[in-house]
């Protein structure tokens, strides 16, 4: 499983190991982009991380999921997003998926983030603190 930490407040995964500081494994590039999956269309990847990924060379918004179908298909249709889902296990068990940005309310990013980690794929989030030490290395 994925452990690495970035500071306190952000967590990223597979990226690079911070122990040893190692580049990731992973290579990418606008012809061979990283495709990125988005749990949650709210209002942070609605202004911030979705429009950044999408101006990032070789990243690619493949697919995003938000509890509402309607405002899903919105989402998806209005940032030119191939897939949408209302089911984070779709984006998280898809084969096509590299990564996955975790954009829901705190309360909810451990619970995803263990399930990215079981799923073996990268993984990016942001916490406000909420885990207790040692959590980290579950994840």
């Amino acid at each position: 499983m994925y452990r690495d930490l970035i500071f306190d407040t952000f967590f990223i995964s597979g990226f690079c190991n911070f122990n040893t500081m190692t580049e990731s494994r992973f290579n990418f590039s606008k012809k061979h982009p990283l495709k990125w999956g988005v749990i949650g269309c709210g209002s942070v990847a609605e202004k911030k991380s979705v429009p950044a990924y999408q101006k990032t060379k070789g990243f690619l918004v493949e697919s995003v999921m938000r509890r509402n179908a309607g405002k899903a298909q919105d989402y998806a249709n209005r940032h030119q997003i191939a897939q949408w889902t209302t089911d984070a296990d779709k984006v998280i068990n898809n084969p096509d998926i590299d990564a996955v940005y975790i954009a829901t309310p705190p309360d909810t990013h451990k619970f995803y983030a263990l399930k990215v980690a079981e799923a073996g794929a990268l993984l990016f989030g942001k916490t406000h603190g909420s885990y207790i030490p040692g959590e980290f290395s579950r994840i």
